[in-house]
């Protein structure tokens, strides 16, 4: 019971890291096209770097 108590602990663990890992990955790709937006950069290159839709760098 305790080595199936820990590895529930460890997947959890695990898959709670990737989770923050691609929120920070889709932040870091938030903050860039906020960036290159301000400098009048055209959104469908932001789009093309930085994997956002031109619908969602439009919003921003």
């Amino acid at each position: 019971m305790e080595r199936w108590t820990k590895e529930i602990y460890s997947r959890g663990r695990t898959e709670g890291r990737e989770e923050g890992r691609e929120e920070g990955r889709e932040e870091g790709k938030l903050q860039i096209a906020v960036s290159l937006k301000a400098r009048g950069m055209d959104p469908a290159e932001i789009a093309d770097i930085t994997g956002l839709s031109i619908e969602d760098i439009e919003q921003l």
